[in-house]
């Protein structure tokens, strides 16, 4: 199997200013009459271009080397065999879990398998819980301020 070619990052321009943190990551190109990337001037850095793209025979392959599929149903599951699978992000998450569950029994190896692997709850159900919490806690204090306590005068409750 032949190698990935390894490609540069390609850096946003005037990256290398001193306020960086405005600047993003994310590719843009250039288009100001100026600016010196646009014109290809090597010390710029290299900018995205048809030259770096992988071969037809590996351009959709994963790193461990078997060819990578996109799953959206139970029926493109079944049509896998010794691919790597990834499931489509637009599933719900009961389908996800099926999706999941068919892909160990099968023993298929899968990329983003999500919480199911960590084990952790998510972010959001996290919130929800302490937001129920703190609910109930303010809903007793409430009813504890409501009723008075009894005064004792003397001996007689009143």
């Amino acid at each position: 199997m032949p190698q990935k070619k390894d490609k540069p990052k390609f850096l946003r321009p005037n990256y290398g200013r001193s306020s960086r943190k405005k600047i993003g990551l994310s590719w843009r190109r250039q288009r100001g009459v100026d600016n010196k990337k646009r014109i290809n001037k090597a010390h710029m850095g290299a900018s995205p271009s048809i030259g770096y793209g992988q071969d037809k025979k590996i351009k959709f392959f994963h790193p461990t080397g078997k060819k990578e599929v996109l799953i959206h149903n139970m029926s493109e599951l079944e049509a896998v065999k010794d691919e790597v699978v990834r499931i489509s992000a637009s599933l719900s998450k009961r389908l996800k879990e099926k999706i999941l569950a068919e892909a160990q029994k099968r023993k298929l190896h899968v990329v983003n398998p999500g919480n199911k692997k960590t084990g952790k709850p998510s972010v959001k159900k996290a919130a929800n819980e302490k937001k129920i919490q703190t609910a109930a806690t303010e809903n007793a204090k409430k009813i504890a301020e409501q009723k008075p306590a009894k005064k004792v005068v003397g001996e007689k409750s009143v």
